[in-house]
C-alpha cells in the first residue's frame, strides 16, 4: 500500500480549503493510504478551529503568518517525513479535484521510470475552460525561456487531453514527489518565498538527471482569480502592475527572476536577461492577456 502526503499550505481561505479537502476525502484510489497535511500559515479566519473541528483526522502544521509558500511547503514536507510517507502530493488550497484525480495519478506514475516525479495539467475551474499549465515541451536554458505544449489560456476540452508527456518543469498544482528526492534535492528553496520554488526544484531535478513527466489523464481545477494580484492576466492596474515588479511575493518580481537567473543560467548573461525580463512583463501586460475574456 502505498502511503502519500497531500501537503496544501493556506492562509485565510477557509471557504477553498473546505472544497479541496472535501475532493481529498472523496477521492477513489483503493491502492493507496493518502494523509492529509495542512499548514496554516497564521491564518485569522476561523481555519484552525474549522480543522479541529470538521477535519479531525488531518494533520496541521502551525505558521507564524510570514512563512508563505515555500517554507509553507517545506514544513508540511518535514512533517511527513517524520510519518514515513512513501510520496508527496504539492497542491494548493484553491484546487477543484475530480473524484478519481489521485487514482489517475498513481495508475500514471506506476508506468513510469522509478524515482520520477509527475505532475498534473492544470485548467481553469469555470466556463469556458482554459489551459493554466500544460507542460514544457522544451526550455531554452539561457534564458530560462518555457515552450509549452499548449499556449496558456487557449479554451480546451478536458474530456479531450490525455497522455504523459515530458516536461522539465511543472507547476506546483499536483506534482507527486518521491520523498527520498525531497531529501536528495535539499527540499524547496527558501530563498524564493512565494513564486518559483517548485520550477527551481524541477530545475535542480532535472539537472540531476531525475524524469520529470505531466499527466493529462490526472487534471486539477485552478480558481485562476485568486493567484499574485500583480498577475496580468487578472488585468491590474498600470500602477498595480509596476509595483508587482518590485515585490518578493509577486508573480512578477524581477528579484525572484534575477535569483532564479544568477542560479540557472550564465552569470555573463544576466545583463541582457534583465533587458529581457523588463521587456517581457510590460509585452504580457499590454498585449498577451488584454483582450482575454
Amino acid at each position: 500500500m502505498i502511503r502519500i502526503a497531500a501537503v496544501i499550505p493556506t492562509h485565510n481561505r477557509i471557504k477553498y480549503l473546505k472544497n479541496i479537502l472535501n475532493d481529498l476525502y472523496n477521492q477513489k484510489a483503493s491502492n493507496s493510504i493518502l494523509e492529509i497535511i495542512v499548514v496554516v500559515d497564521g491564518s485569522t479566519d476561523g481555519t484552525l478551529e474549522m480543522l479541529k473541528k470538521e477535519y479531525p483526522k488531518v494533520k496541521i502544521v502551525l505558521g507564524n503568518g510570514e512563512w508563505w509558500y515555500t517554507k509553507s511547503m517545506n514544513e508540511g514536507f518535514k512533517l511527513g517525513l517524520k510519518l514515513k510517507e512513501d510520496f508527496f502530493l504539492t497542491l494548493n488550497d484553491d484546487l477543484s479535484l475530480p473524484g478519481d484525480y489521485v487514482k489517475k495519478l498513481l495508475d500514471d506514475y506506476n508506468g513510469l521510470e522509478k524515482n520520477s516525479i509527475l505532475g498534473s495539467i492544470s485548467i481553469s475551474d469555470t466556463f469556458p475552460y482554459r489551459i493554466t499549465f500544460s507542460g514544457v515541451k522544451k526550455i531554452i536554458m539561457w534564458r530560462l525561456k518555457e515552450i509549452p505544449y499548449i499556449k496558456k489560456f487557449s479554451v480546451v476540452c478536458p474530456d479531450e487531453l490525455f497522455g504523459i508527456l515530458p516536461s522539465p518543469i511543472l507547476s506546483g498544482r499536483g506534482i507527486l514527489i518521491p520523498a527520498k528526492l525531497l531529501t536528495d534535492l535539499n527540499y524547496y528553496d527558501e530563498k524564493l518565498p512565494q513564486y518559483g520554488s517548485e520550477t527551481d526544484f524541477c530545475l535542480r531535478a532535472f539537472k540531476n538527471n531525475i524524469n520529470i513527466y505531466i499527466t493529462y489523464n490526472a487534471q486539477v481545477y485552478e480558481n485562476k482569480s485568486l493567484t499574485s494580484k500583480g498577475a496580468a492576466y487578472n488585468k491590474p492596474r498600470l500602477s498595480e502592475f509596476v509595483r508587482s515588479m518590485f515585490d518578493i511575493y509577486s508573480i512578477n518580481s524581477i528579484r525572484k527572476s534575477l535569483y532564479m537567473y544568477r542560479k540557472h543560467c550564465n552569470m555573463l548573461a544576466i545583463p541582457i536577461l534583465f533587458v529581457i525580463l523588463t521587456l517581457g512583463l510590460f509585452k504580457v501586460y499590454y498585449l498577451k492577456y488584454r483582450s482575454l475574456k
